[in-house]
């Protein structure tokens, strides 16, 4: 499988481990390119969560004279919610859904080489937001094997 598959096979695995009832019931789960992506679509029922591609942080040769590579890859939850209730309301909510998604994704294990689970790092709701939603991320690494 090539490297984009591979993270097109996480991202759906994420998609799939954090979409349980207990968790996001009725949200949209989906892809996404930045929490303000979130923000920007005016059609999304709020709340919703979007998984992200991050990039690579650190890569490391597989085994001596391949040319495959253990590399580190980062992924981030965002969760949107309206703020109707008022700031420390809808944080509140982003809060706690971000703690279910935690609680599900951390120290689970990839279907993916080398089967690695995934870690948690941090969580964040940036002082600024725009008028009408806040937005919160929790930010998660996985090792994967990537290259020919």
């Amino acid at each position: 499988m090539s490297d984009i598959g591979i993270l097109a096979a996480v991202e759906e695995e994420i998609i799939t481990a954090i979409s349980t009832p207990a968790i996001v019931v009725g949200m949209p789960v989906l892809a996404s390119m930045s929490p303000q992506d979130l923000i920007d679509r005016d059609s999304l029922k709020s709340p919703a969560v979007g998984v992200i591609y991050l990039g690579t942080t650190k890569t490391i040769q597989y085994a001596v004279g391949s040319r495959r590579l253990r590399a580190t890859t980062k992924w981030r939850i965002a969760v949107s919610s309206t703020n109707l209730k008022g700031t420390a309301s809808a944080r509140k909510d982003v809060y706690s859904i971000l703690e279910g998604i935690r609680n599900q994704l951390h120290y689970l294990h990839s279907a993916q080489s080398p089967r690695a689970c995934y870690l948690f790092l941090e969580e964040q709701c940036p002082d600024t937001q725009s008028q009408g939603k806040i937005v919160a991320y929790a930010d998660f690494t996985l090792d994967l094997i990537l290259g020919n």
